[in-house]
C-alpha cells in the first residue's frame, strides 16, 4: 500500500511539473519535443507528434508557433516539415513579426528562400510598419535584400518613422545595400528618391 502511495505521489509530481512548464500542457510543449526529436534525427517521431499530439500552429507559452521557433533557431529541417504540413506561414508571434521578417533580420538566406517558395507575404508589416525588406536593410543583409526584391518586395512602403528601405540604407551609410536598391529595374521611385534622401539628411551614394 505504501509503495502504491509513493508511486501515485511521484506520478502526481511529474504531471504537475509538466503542467506548470507550459501554458497549455500536452499541446504547446510539443514545440520543445519537436525540436528535441529532430535534433536526434527522429523524423518519424516528429511526424507522429505533428499528426497526433498537436496542430502545427499550436503556440508555446511565449506566443510562438513551432514554425516561428524553427525560424528563430535556424532549424531548416523542422521548418520544411512544418511548411509541408501546412503551418501558418504568415502567423505572427508577440513581436508581430512573420517568419519571413525574422529570417530576413537574421540574414538566413536558405530559410528566406524556403518561406518565399511556400508563399510567404513579402510585404507583410509588423507593428512598426516594417517589412521584411526594411528588416533586411536595417541589419545590412544585402543578400536578403536582393532576394526579397527579386520576389516582389515593395520598396516604397514606409515604417512608422516615414522611412522606406532606401532612406534607411542611406541614413546608415550602407553603400552596398543602396547600390542594390538603386540597381536599374529595381528603383521604382527614382523621381522621389533624391527628395526622400534629402529629407533624412542623406545623399545617394555613388
Amino acid at each position: 500500500m505504501k509503495i502504491l502511495f509513493k508511486l501515485t505521489f511521484i506520478l502526481a509530481v511529474a504531471l504537475f511539473g509538466i503542467y506548470v512548464s507550459c501554458d497549455h500542457p500536452f499541446a504547446s510543449c510539443v514545440n520543445d519535443r519537436l525540436e528535441r526529436e529532430l535534433l536526434k534525427g527522429a523524423s518519424l517521431r516528429v511526424d507522429e507528434l505533428l499528426l497526433k499530439n498537436a496542430g502545427v500552429d499550436d503556440r508555446d507559452r511565449h506566443g510562438d508557433t513551432a514554425l516561428i521557433r524553427s525560424v528563430k533557431s535556424g532549424n531548416h529541417a523542422l521548418a520544411q516539415m512544418l511548411l509541408e504540413k501546412g503551418a501558418g506561414i504568415n502567423d505572427r508571434g508577440k513581436t508581430t513579426e512573420t517568419p519571413l521578417m525574422i529570417a530576413a533580420r537574421r540574414g538566413d538566406v536558405e530559410m528566406t528562400k524556403k518561406l518565399l517558395a511556400f508563399g510567404a507575404d513579402v510585404n507583410a508589416r509588423n507593428r512598426n510598419n516594417e517589412t521584411a525588406l526594411i528588416a533586411g536593410v536595417v541589419t545590412r543583409q544585402w543578400e536578403i535584400v536582393d532576394l526579397l526584391l527579386d520576389s516582389g518586395a515593395d520598396q516604397t512602403l514606409r515604417d512608422k518613422s516615414g522611412r522606406n528601405a532606401l532612406t534607411v540604407a542611406a541614413q546608415n551609410g550602407f553603400h552596398d545595400v543602396v547600390e542594390i536598391l538603386l540597381r536599374p529595374g529595381r528603383n521604382h521611385f527614382s523621381a522621389i528618391a533624391q527628395e526622400d534622401l534629402s529629407m533624412w539628411g542623406a545623399e545617394i551614394l555613388n
